[in-house]
């Protein structure tokens, strides 16, 4: 693997895991908005699954 590779693939990482930190973000504000407790980001993801905000088939990971 040549270092441009470790780059992009160190970039892809970085990439993801702010993705999944906005989206956190997103579900956190969500459940403000509707005056429900925010705590954890599993905890929050549960809770809009069992709001059925989202598809309750969706697999955690």
């Amino acid at each position: 693997m040549d270092l441009n590779d470790e780059i992009i693939k160190l970039a892809l990482f970085k990439a993801f895991q702010e993705l999944v930190e906005a989206y956190s973000d997103a579900i956190a504000i969500y459940l403000k908005e509707k005056g429900l407790e925010v705590t954890d980001r599993y905890t929050n993801l549960e809770r809009i699954k069992d709001l059925g905000i989202i598809d309750k088939k969706l697999k955690v990971i």
